[in-house]
């Protein structure tokens, strides 16, 4: 995994923070500590802002936004570090079902009227077109059309009538061009992530060849292997923890060195 894969995967996984520093705000967070709550909501708002930005639904973007902040504080109130699981796993489920649930009670209730059944099935064609790729605003071709029946377990006219009672997906008017400023804020948003999985790349790149090796090989990837064998090969004494933690605390320095050179820590 070259250096800069590595950051990408590290921020889209854990939102700028090493595993070790995210568990230790997310403990100090238990205890009531303000500061490492907000510093730990703070580290994932970019994660927020994208799945707000990829959510299919009649909302505006500042209301999906603010719906992923909320169930981002909810999922961080709730998150405990001795599951071993990341809070990009906890929150990512709470996040799209409080998106879904807000696109559904705002789908239009002149198109759709007061129906759940005929609301939750135009809720569920917005949100399969957008894990296929594909944009609910226009015409859907009929390989299109078929692709979101199939992954529905519908029929096609089903999923045409969804859309066509939902959002007029087959006429478009002014309501359905592109919002510019949701544009500008969605290039914004990976502007800066990208400058942070550089910024994390360059860190990575500081490292020496045995703690690079145990950062991309232990700490960011996604099935961690041993540490053993890479102290061995380069005559370290240090055990595979004390290696492991020296590794994480050179990376974390590093990053917070370079995020602060060039404004990337709020």
């Amino acid at each position: 995994m070259t250096n800069r894969a590595a950051a990408k995967a590290a921020f889209t996984r854990s939102g700028f923070l090493t595993e070790a520093e995210e568990f230790r705000l997310a403990r100090l967070a238990r205890t009531g500590d303000r500061r490492a709550m907000d510093r730990l909501v703070s580290a994932y708002e970019p994660f927020a802002r994208g799945m707000a930005h990829q959510h299919k639904s009649q909302l505006e973007y500042e209301d999906r936004f603010q719906i992923a902040m909320a169930a981002l504080w909810q999922a961080a109130t709730r998150f405990d570090p001795a599951h071993g699981r990341r809070l990009s796993a906890y929150a990512k489920f709470r996040i799209k079902r409080d998106l879904d649930d807000a696109g559904m009670k705002a789908a239009s209730r002149v198109n759709l009227g007061n129906s759940k059944q005929r609301r939750s099935a135009h809720q569920n064609a917005l949100r399969v077109c957008g894990m296929l790729g594909i944009d609910p605003t226009n015409t859907l071709t009929d390989c299109q059309a078929q692709a979101v029946a199939d992954e529905i377990g519908v029929k096609v006219h089903d999923v045409r009538a969804a859309l066509e009672t939902g959002e007029a997906a087959f006429c478009v008017g002014s309501d359905d061009l592109v919002d510019e400023a949701d544009a500008a804020e969605l290039f914004e948003i990976r502007d800066e992530n990208d400058k942070r999985m550089t910024a994390l790349g360059d860190a990575l790149a500081e490292l020496s060849e045995m703690d690079a090796e145990i950062v991309r090989t232990s700490l960011l990837a996604e099935k961690p292997q041993s540490v053993s064998a890479i102290l061995k090969r380069h005559g370290c004494k240090l055990t595979a923890a004390e290696a492991r933690q020296r590794a994480s605390d050179l990376l974390e320095a590093a990053v917070r060195r370079i995020a602060d050179e060039r404004g990337l820590m709020g």
